[in-house]
């Protein structure tokens, strides 16, 4: 087989898209050895078919896609993944503080982060369907509403609170085997849906992945 031209024919097909060496390498591209798929990316650089943009993250040039709607496209469009962070709350009206770094959970890496541009991705593997978004979402403004800047209080507790009324324990199952949250968050997602008359198990389903020693 020849490597380079099936590589190239790869890539000439799939322009304006994302080439994560190490997902790449799992999916479609197995029988080729690690350090001659680097190599062959090098020469593809070379004739400005591929673009580095992170440590083992190539853009396809040819450009169909802005590289902010690529990303957008891999790694989070279609139940691959959310944004969190800042972007995360500027969506939801909590903060009009805007930072340049742009965070997303996706299900769509092999490695833990990857970094490309202002861009971090975290491997958080979980379907990204209404509950498990909506889950998160409570989460995160659980762990981190303390340091978020510029802050809309009321705007804060309803897109904290509100998700909760779908609160599905297959969702928390999922979240809590990709990701570990502080337990205090765990203790005030319980004493929230508590307070709402939800039942669950949340508690005692994280004690079980993440025993106190």
């Amino acid at each position: 087989m020849n490597y380079t031209k099936t590589l190239r024919e790869y890539c000439l097909s799939n322009v304006g898209s994302i080439f994560d060496v190490s997902k790449m390498k799992e999916l479609h591209f197995s029988m080729i050895p690690y350090k001659t798929l680097l190599k062959i990316l090098n020469r593809l650089e070379e004739e400005k078919l591929v673009k580095k943009v992170s440590k083992g993250v190539y853009y396809i040039n040819e450009r169909v896609l802005s590289l902010n709607e690529t990303i957008y496209e891999e790694y989070v469009e279609g139940g691959r993944g959310m944004f969190v962070g800042y972007k995360l709350y500027n969506q939801l009206g909590v903060s009009k503080h805007h930072d340049d770094i742009i965070e997303i959970y996706t299900n769509r890496l092999a490695t833990k982060h990857k970094y490309i541009g202002n861009y971090i991705i975290t491997q958080v593997d979980v379907p990204y369907n209404i509950d498990v978004c909506c889950l998160i979402q409570s989460l995160e403004l659980i762990q981190n509403g303390y340091k978020i800047i510029d802050k809309d209080e009321d705007a804060y507790i309803q897109n904290m609170d509100l998700p909760l009324a779908q609160y599905k324990e297959y969702a928390f199952q999922l979240i809590n085997d990709a990701k570990k949250y502080n337990y205090s968050t765990i203790c005030t997602l319980d004493r929230k849906l508590s307070k709402y008359c939800i039942p669950n198990k949340c508690l005692e389903t994280y004690n079980k992945k993440y025993p106190i020693e």
